[in-house]
């Protein structure tokens, strides 16, 4: 049974998405991989530099954006938690992990600030900035053994605390441009983030009086504590998600017609499934949608 605050999330994370410029949005997408389904997403069709600037979003009815837009299309998933049991596996030695973690992070950065100029000054940005401290480098293509050895150990790590989880499994395959985690104040630590995710909170003040009044009044009651990094989705995964949130949208309107179509499952391969709760494009959620996600397919 959906808790009302997991529902409250899901409207405030779909009202977010909106105000990034997202022109489609919808609840209980499958994403471009079997199993999983994420709690919101959004399609833009143009890069609005999603998540760039926070505070550009705070109005959910501003015409502001951060950065020109550029041509290409952008997507965007948002996961809601409104508890740990909901976020973390049951019996992980999590507070070990994250102190390993933690200090693996600090090893990291200490080989690039001190080790990698020295020894792989080439990776310096030829058009760097004037000073120094400034200046910008690309430590992917760094052949530093201690530095790989630390990224081997990271990644390692992170196999550990999140394994073959959708959190895992999504920024590993680059499935949506932006992966932001939308969680109740407390429930998420900025260093539990997974790998490649953002985080915002809501109050549990609010979802416990409902976010509607917050949204009826043009603001957006969150707040951006870890920025979401940005990732080159394929084009052919933010064409899958579009497709994905089309067929969520098309079975909230039309849920009889949908339902009887058998035939058109997410993925095309004939496993229909009943109506899930969508958001129209042209307004904020409504909290009274049928919220019965069935078709597990991508």
């Amino acid at each position: 049974m959906e808790t009302r605050e997991h529902l409250g999330l899901k409207e405030l994370a779909s009202a977010w998405l909106i105000s990034m410029g997202c022109r489609a949005v919808a609840h209980e997408v499958p994403c471009p991989i079997a199993r999983f389904r994420v709690d919101a997403a959004g399609w833009a069709e143009h890069d609005w530099r999603l998540g760039a600037d926070p505070a550009a979003h705070a109005n959910i009815f501003a015409a502001e954006r951060a950065g020109d837009a550029l041509r290409s299309p952008r997507t965007v998933v948002v996961e809601c938690k409104a508890s740990r049991a909901d976020f973390m596996r049951d019996g992980l030695r999590v507070d070990d992990l994250l102190a390993e973690r933690d200090r693996l992070l600090a090893r990291k950065a200490e080989i690039e600030s001190d080790l990698i100029p020295v020894h792989e000054p080439h990776l310096r940005n030829a058009a760097g900035a004037l000073f120094e401290e400034h200046a910008s480098w690309d430590f992917s293509r760094s052949r530093l053994l201690p530095y790989r050895r630390v990224l081997g150990q990271l990644a390692k790590l992170e196999e550990r605390m999140h394994g073959q989880t959708k959190f895992n499994l999504i920024a590993r395959w680059r499935l949506a441009d932006e992966l932001w985690i939308l969680a109740s104040t407390g429930v998420v630590k900025s260093r539990e983030v997974p790998t490649g995710w953002g985080l915002a909170e809501c109050s549990p003040a609010v979802l416990r009086r409902g976010v509607k009044h917050a949204l009826a009044m043009g603001t957006l009651p969150l707040r951006v504590i870890v920025p979401a990094p940005r990732h080159a989705s394929p084009e052919y995964r933010r064409a899958r998600i579009l497709r994905n949130i089309a067929i969520e949208l098309t079975r909230g309107q039309f849920p009889r017609v949908a339902s009887g179509a058998a035939g058109d499952s997410a993925d095309g391969s004939g496993h229909g499934g009943a109506g899930t709760s969508t958001t129209s494009v042209s307004g904020l959620p409504s909290s009274s949608d049928p919220l019965t996600p069935t078709d597990q397919s991508v």
